[in-house]
């Protein structure tokens, strides 16, 4: 069912998510701030029930990974490889009639919300966040987003 205007789709951030929203008043502001209306706009313009954020996650290994095949023969050696990995942003989107799948007083994950749209085969997307994001759970990872802020957003 398509949104009659962005003003009623609905927009939830997770509380371990640091990320910075763009106010639409100031266009020109730099780009590590998370243009939230645009992303709201688009779910509304393409009739997209629910999105998630996604962010390209690096994580750079601090060993060297060796591939062994058969009777323990080492094939190759990778030092200290770099991987990528789309994770979940923790920012969703998603339009009115998403909170009729939830069931009343009962404990709902966004991941188990998801899973019920993809299954009834809701018009279900990711967005990409190009800008600064960090995931905050941890203690280095505050400490990191902490340290990045006068940088990042000044």
């Amino acid at each position: 069912m398509p949104w009659a205007s962005p003003a009623r789709g609905w927009l939830l951030v997770a509380a371990v998510v640091f990320a910075c929203a763009r106010p639409a008043a100031a266009p020109q502001a730099p780009q590590p701030k998370l243009p939230l209306e645009e992303i709201i706009r688009h779910g509304a313009e393409k009739e997209i029930e629910y999105a998630r954020a996604h962010a390209l996650y690096r994580y750079e290994l601090t060993v060297r990974v060796q591939e062994i095949g058969e009777e323990n023969r080492v094939l190759g050696i990778d030092e200290k490889p770099v991987k990528h990995f789309y994770v979940n942003g923790g920012i969703y989107v998603f339009n009115p009639e998403v909170l009729d799948v939830i069931p009343k007083n009962e404990h709902l994950d966004m991941p188990q919300l998801f899973e019920a749209l993809v299954r009834r085969r809701w018009n279900v997307v990711a967005f990409p966040i190009r800008e600064y994001w960090i995931d905050v759970g941890r203690l280095h990872d505050l400490e990191q987003a902490h340290g990045d802020f006068s940088t990042v957003f000044e």
